[in-house]
C-alpha cells in the first residue's frame, strides 16, 4: 500500500506455478499489473526492462535485472545473499533469523515473509535518491 499510495505502479512478474497467486496480488488494485505468467524469454526481458527499481527474490528475474542493469532491492532468506554480486545497482535485504540460508523450498517460517514492508519502502527510497 505504501508504494500504490506514493504514486508507484507496480508490475507483477510471476510464473506458471505462481498463477493464481498472482491473479490475487494484481487483483488488488489497478495501478498493480499483471504481466502475465507465460512470458516467453525475450518478452520476460522486455517487460522487466520497464521496469524503474526492481524488488526480487534470488530468482532468474535478480539475475536479469542485474544484467540489465536495473536498481534492484533483493530479498534473501533460503539462499545466500554472500554468493550475489549486486554490482553497485542495488541493496540485499534478509530478516533476522537464525536459519537463513538454509536452501528449503518447503520451510514454514516463510522467511521472506519476516521483512517488513517499510523495510522495503525506505530502500526503495534510498535508490531513488
Amino acid at each position: 500500500d505504501l508504494l500504490i499510495n506514493d504514486g508507484f505502479k507496480i508490475l507483477v512478474f510471476a510464473g506458471p506455478q505462481e498463477k493464481e497467486l498472482e491473479e490475487e496480488i494484481s487483483s488488488h488494485n489497478k495501478k498493480i499489473i499483471s504481466t502475465g505468467t507465460t512470458n516467453s524469454i525475450d518478452n520476460f526481458f522486455a517487460l522487466l526492462n520497464l521496469t524503474d527499481i526492481l524488488i526480487t527474490g534470488d530468482t532468474m528475474g535478480l539475475h536479469a535485472g542485474l544484467g540489465l542493469d536495473k536498481k534492484i532491492i533483493a530479498l534473501f532468506g533460503p539462499t545466500s545473499q554472500d554468493e550475489i554480486e549486486m554490482y553497485d545497482q542495488g541493496i540485499k535485504l534478509s530478516p533476522k533469523l537464525d536459519c537463513l540460508c538454509c536452501y528449503r523450498t518447503d520451510c514454514n517460517k516463510k522467511c521472506i515473509s519476516n521483512l517488513s514492508e517499510k523495510e522495503v519502502y525506505k530502500n526503495i527510497k534510498r535508490l531513488i535518491k
